[in-house]
């Protein structure tokens, strides 16, 4: 099992990749064995630069990465609603697709390998075997994952809250300025037309004597 993360740019032991594990956040609880367990249930996964490591509103990818080595940039086109906002940078010991091996959902946003990306990755087929030979284990790293999810919802939720808020402002300027550019006093109406008679009486030869 120590041989299985050698085949990258630097040999990464199965004790290495769990202390990488370990000094995230939400994996601080694990002890060294528990760490090197889950470790166990992971495989290599090697991005290029450019490629795409998950595609908003994608539900094929089930799994979770762990980031070893590069970076990678989070996007979302906002619905198909005008140009792509960049979320953030993930970098070497973040995590990435935690909802993957939660529930078979879309996709929230798009992640793409900025750099060259190694990473440790888990899917929900081998997860689902950690929970079953380790149930402690697997509630202990799902109970994480669950608050960090929750804590993406709500910075999502706050970003939209945001967003919305600037269109409002947005538009009430639009509207001051508009109301600005019209005329303080109302216009008068123009003068009725007079419309020369001549032009409608008959030719002279349909005139009677």
């Amino acid at each position: 099992m120590l041989g299985v993360f050698t085949k990258l740019s630097r040999e990464w032991s199965i004790n290495d990749v769990a202390k990488v594990v370990r000094s995230h956040e939400r994996f601080r609880m694990l002890s060294e064995a528990d760490a090197v367990l889950l470790v166990q249930h992971m495989h290599p996964l090697r991005v290029n630069a450019g490629n795409i490591v998950f595609r908003e509103g994608n539900t094929d990818s089930n799994f979770m990465g762990l980031i070893l080595e590069g970076k990678a940039l989070v996007e979302t086109d906002g619905g198909g609603l005008g140009e792509r906002v960049v979320l953030g940078t993930l970098k070497e010991g973040d995590l990435v697709g935690e909802q993957g091996i939660l529930h078979e959902t879309p996709r929230t946003a798009t992640v793409i390998a900025r750099t060259d990306l190694v990473l440790a990755a888990v899917d929900a087929g081998r997860f689902d075997r950690l929970v079953k030979a380790k149930p402690v284990l697997g509630c202990t790293i799902l109970t994480s994952l669950l608050r960090t999810v929750t804590r993406r919802l709500g910075e999502s939720n706050q970003r939209l809250h945001n967003a919305e808020s600037a269109n409002r402002k947005l538009k009430k300027e639009l509207e001051l300025e508009i109301a600005s550019r019209r005329p303080s006093q109302p216009l008068e109406p123009p003068p009725p037309l007079e419309l020369d008679t001549t032009f409608f009486d008959p030719p002279p030869e349909y005139k009677r004597p």
